[in-house]
Parts: C-alpha cells; structure tokens; sequence
C-alpha cells in the first residue's frame, strides 16, 4: 500500500439508498468535498478522491461540483453584479436540485 493510498477519500453517493446516511458521514462529506473543490480552484488534482456510486449520482456529482467551481470562478473574476455571475449561480441551483433529488444528500454541504 503506497501513502497516497492511505491518504484517499471516498465518497459514497449511495449512502441514503444503503441507510448509512448519518450526521458523521453529512460532515466527513462537506469536509471532502470542500477539499476536492479548493484542489480544483486551485489548479490541483484530486487523485485521492474516489467517487462510489450509481453511474447517475456519479454524473450527477460530478455535473454539481463542475457547476460549483465555474460558479465561484465567475465569482472571483468578476463579482456579484455580473450578469454571467448570476448566470451561473442559476446553473449550481438546477445542479444542486437534481444532485439533492437523486442522492438525498444536500447541495450546498455545510
């Protein structure tokens, strides 16, 4: 086993179907995912993230976060009052409704 292994995150879109959806686990995820999305701001990979799931959630997800990191690109490079700005936070909206009502697992994490 080399250390990135031991390093990896998992992420499970398929804990509500398999009834481990729990406070423990709503953390861990909004932990990992925060982190995945700060790697992706900054230009970084995201190797140690393994994604479990449905082929939908996984698309689903991935759709989501994408949507995310346009979203708070606008954001930074052109503030609150663009119209792309607003454009895009339309887009993490729709994402996050179809994320939330495929997996049960809430958009924005917290």
């Amino acid at each position: 086993m080399s250390v990135e292994d031991l390093s990896t995150k998992v992420i499970d879109l398929g804990a509500r179907r398999r009834g481990i959806l729990t406070e423990s686990y709503l953390t861990s995820f909004g932990a990992v995912v925060g982190n995945a999305l700060e790697r992706v701001l900054a230009g970084m990979d995201i190797n140690n993230l393994k994604v479990k799931g449905s082929p939908e959630e996984i698309q689903s997800f991935l759709a989501t976060l994408g949507a995310e990191k346009r979203h708070l690109e606008y954001l930074m490079n052109n503030g609150y009052n663009d119209p792309r700005t607003d454009a895009s936070a339309k887009a993490v909206l729709q994402s996050a409704v179809d994320f939330e009502k495929l997996t049960g697992l809430k958009w924005p994490f917290k």
